[in-house]
């Protein structure tokens, strides 16, 4: 195994960028992937005065966000389980129903939609949950 210089910090903008220059130096040079963290985890930890522990969280932290932004967003779902527990769903269904509507029309919703507060963030919504149906 060739044993290339690790970066200085005045090389690193941040802990999160020493740690992905290590790794990629580390692995480069042949060292194992998890070898390689543990190196970075270390050598970085002592430039920016980051415990081993603090370190791994951080490592821990960015694996998690890379992991979330992989994933579909689900803002609809979220959306209509939140609506439930709130007990607001129907809500705008009902308003259009007490203004004289048969339910929710295109209509409905742009008199909703100059009412504001908080029946423009629901009228928002039940148009954009039309646009995600089609």
């Amino acid at each position: 195994m060739l044993s290339l210089p690790l970066p200085s910090k005045s090389e690193c903008e941040n802990y999160k960028d020493c740690h992905s220059k290590v790794v990629k130096i580390e692995i480069d040079s042949g060292t194992k992937p998890d070898q390689a963290v543990a190196i970075a985890t270390s050598h970085c930890g002592k430039l920016f005065g980051k415990t081993v522990k603090k370190a791994h969280e951080l490592l821990v932290e960015m694996k998690e966000l890379l992991e979330e932004a992989k994933k579909p967003k689900k803002w609809m779902q979220k959306a209509a389980k939140k609506m439930k527990q709130k007990g607001t769903e129907g809500s705008t269904t009902a308003e259009c129903k007490k203004m004289g509507y048969d339910g929710v029309t295109d209509e409905c919703l742009r008199k909703l939609l100059k009412r504001g507060g908080v029946w423009t963030k629901r009228a928002n919504f039940a148009l954009n949950a039309r646009k995600m149906k089609k």
